[in-house]
């Protein structure tokens, strides 16, 4: 089946499922996902990123976003 059937079938691609769980999974862990970007994944620095005032994670995030496409 080509992409086009899928199309006219009304079923989705494995790309656009994936795409949808990822999203899921993004909303559901919104918060901790940040303080886990923050802290590259390193537990033991929790406490030093919950610490940080929220605008200031704002800033490094967009500027990683930004401009080292992280």
């Amino acid at each position: 089946m080509v992409e086009g059937d899928e199309r006219k079938s009304g079923r989705k691609t494995i790309e656009e499922i994936k795409a949808e769980q990822e999203q899921d999974a993004i909303e559901k862990w919104s918060w901790i996902g940040l303080i886990y970007r923050l802290c590259e994944g390193d537990i033991t620095k929790t406490d030093i990123v919950v610490g940080k005032p929220f605008m200031e994670c704002l800033i490094w995030m967009s500027y990683e976003k930004e401009v080292l496409k992280k």
